[in-house]
């Protein structure tokens, strides 16, 4: 949305890129990859950018940064153009990259020029006033001090000097009044410095309109949770009436997956806030928490709906498979039947044989999970358990130890040990113990169609796919 020469972005909609950016592409130091500028960039909400933004400033002054320019290695980081059009640029520039991204003028000489007669403007001083008043009419904030230095308790050189400071219980809080010039810098390095002292820093703007916002103010209102604070006189006059600091709390509508963002108002109590010291955050609504729990919900409900459509497929498939052959069916029927088997494992990028049990080593397997599973011989024509592991040993000596391995995995190892009425199999299955313990691999399962199999049986995820300590049924 513009508003004069202001140009305001749906929060919830994809950033802007700017068409022809000077680095093209960065590189992220955490994963190794490189990432096309733009495409990163697109690729989130305008109000993650903007968080991320902050992220990644953050990072190059702990000394971590975590972009790079895929050139020339020099940390980068995200610059919004004057009509919220985001491109990367570097920190340091030196004329060695192709890439040229900055202006003769500094940052600092930007800040002093813009700075110079606004920081102490009347409207500035003003909103000092109403915050001290506001909080004075609280007991509940102590030690109250307009522009106090706040110096690095570690003896360090560094200091900042917060337009309002007090004590709120145990916690120290810094207000700062923020200004249409404040730099992302200015926002991300004072974040750094009050968490270091372990105080929380709180911005406060004298008005907002969601509907009309600057870049300055984007930068303040997403890190904190999509939460600004508004101190006005009608919030001082509140504080005043109700012996309690009151302010209005502008904060972004969780709603989800909604194409744009709608807002709302709400004169609190500053007590009624959540302050969030590591994060530098005071907010009234997680708007980040609650949009988390919604994804993982929508994403747990799609998982719900496919592992249904698989359970009907793996249902559908199984009963086909162990059902007697239907002489009354043409070959011509069951081939229509299996190719639409066919079809539906094809779109999950699984294999069938080509024909109606065309596979002996697939047929096996599953009788042999099958038998486990159930604790009955399935597919064998035996009527015990024991009978079906001397059958293995003897023909099928591959599939004997996944045979033991799927008995403990459906809880039927004993029922095995229970059938063997003679102790026969106890007897045999002690000799191939040593055999195994002596470096025989006769008894072991290769992969074969362990792909259809784990999506037919996931619970034998764990014994088709990694490596396993053998041993015998």
């Amino acid at each position: 949305m513009r508003s004069g020469r202001n140009v305001t972005i749906n929060p919830v909609g994809p950033a802007n890129a700017v068409q022809a950016p000077q680095i093209k592409q960065v590189l992220s130091l955490r994963t190794g990859k490189v990432l096309e500028a733009r495409r990163f960039i697109a690729r989130h909400r305008h109000e993650d950018l903007v968080r991320t933004r902050s992220h990644v400033l953050e990072a190059i002054y702990a000394g971590k940064p975590r972009l790079v320019c895929a050139v020339c290695q020099v940390p980068v980081y995200l610059v919004a153009s004057p009509i919220k059009a985001f491109f990367f640029r570097h920190r340091t520039e030196d004329g060695s990259c192709p890439a040229v991204t900055r202006s003769f003028e500094t940052e600092e000489d930007i800040r002093a020029r813009q700075y110079a007669g606004v920081q102490e403007s009347d409207a500035h001083r003003r909103l000092k006033r109403l915050l001290l008043r506001s909080m004075q009419a609280d007991p509940a904030f102590t030690e109250l001090a307009e522009e106090q230095t706040w110096r690095r308790a570690d003896g360090i050189a560094g200091l900042r000097r917060p337009d309002v400071s007090a004590a709120f219980g145990d916690l120290r809080l810094a207000f700062e009044a923020q200004l249409s010039t404040t730099f992302l810098s200015v926002v991300v390095g004072r974040r750094a410095f009050y968490r270091s002292q372990g105080g929380l820093l709180v911005w406060v703007l004298a008005s907002f309109d969601p509907d009309n916002r600057r870049m300055t103010e984007d930068d303040i209102v997403f890190p904190n949770n999509s939460n600004i604070l508004v101190i006005d006189d009608e919030t001082t006059a509140a504080s005043e009436a109700n012996g309690r600091f009151m302010a209005k709390c502008w904060h972004r509508r969780p709603d989800g997956v909604g194409p744009a963002a709608t807002w709302a108002c709400e004169l609190v109590g500053f007590d009624q806030l959540t302050l969030d010291l590591e994060g530098q955050r005071a907010f009234l609504v997680d708007v980040e928490g609650l949009e988390a729990a919604r994804r993982a919900q929508l994403e747990a409900d799609r998982r719900a709906a496919v592992e249904a459509v698989h359970a009907r497929l793996r249902d559908e498939f199984l009963a086909y498979w162990t059902q007697p052959f239907d002489p009354a069916m043409t070959y011509i029927e069951h081939g229509e039947i299996w190719s639409g088997f066919d079809a539906r494992f094809a779109a999950l990028g699984l294999t069938l044989p080509e024909y109606y049990h065309g596979d002996q080593q697939l047929d096996r397997r599953i009788k042999v999970i099958l038998t486990a599973k159930t604790g009955q011989p399935v597919g064998w024509g035996y009527k015990r358990l024991p009978e079906v592991a001397h059958h293995l040993h003897d023909k099928h000596p591959e599939l004997l130890l996944l045979f033991g391995h799927l008995l403990r995995l459906y809880g039927n190892d004993q029922a095995l040990k229970a059938q063997d009425k003679t102790g026969g199999w106890g007897r045999k299955a002690v000799r191939l113990r040593q055999e195994i313990s002596q470096g025989s691999i006769r008894y072991v399962t290769d992969a074969s169609w362990s792909d259809l199999l784990i999506f037919l049986f996931p619970e034998t995820t764990a014994l088709l796919k990694p490596e396993r300590k053998e041993r015998v049924a």
